[in-house]
């Protein structure tokens, strides 16, 4: 079987992105728990999408929209002296949301299936985000989330790296 230089070269590329994505990533982060990578995001994410010539948006306004929503915000939340300060009821609880398991800085717990480990900061932009507390007062900083194989951290979700390989 002959295979040809451009498939080495491929399969080459894929491993050096793997071995960088387990030393620390994409996007400046350290490398946290040993082999596992890191990759930090700022609030407001606006990522360039590969498959197109268009700019995706992944912030957090659709975590947002579903999280803080009545029926589900209790579930997470208490309201604070002002209403529109929410206090984290059991911060060590993940917020389950679109098949990604968000911890509030300081409580992650790693995903045997999610490698890389992916931290969003949160800012003013982030509306109810900037709004949440422990009980003891003070605000987190950021919510970290893993991805999986073949992906990269993009704001506050996981972005595939399969369509950069395409593309070469």
């Amino acid at each position: 079987m002959n295979i040809s230089p451009i498939i080495l070269f491929l399969l080459f590329l894929l491993f050096v992105d793997r071995s960088s994505a387990r030393s620390g990533g994409r996007g400046g982060g350290g490398a946290r728990g040993g082999s596992r990578g890191g990759s930090r995001s700022r609030g407001g994410g606006k990522f360039h999408s590969s498959s197109s010539h268009s700019y995706v948006h992944y912030d957090s306004s659709s975590f947002r929209s579903t999280v803080f929503k009545p029926s589900t915000s209790n579930s997470y939340f208490s309201t604070g002296t002002t209403g529109n300060t929410y206090i984290i009821n059991q911060p060590a609880t993940p917020i389950i949301y679109d098949n990604h398991y968000y911890y509030w800085h300081g409580y992650y717990h790693s995903r045997p299936e999610k490698k890389l480990v992916c931290e969003y900061t949160i800012t003013p932009d982030d509306g109810e985000l900037f709004n949440v507390t422990f009980s003891n007062g003070t605000t987190p900083k950021s919510l970290t989330f893993g991805c999986g194989s073949f992906e990269e951290c993009c704001g506050m979700s996981c972005c595939s790296t399969v369509g950069t390989w395409i593309a070469v």
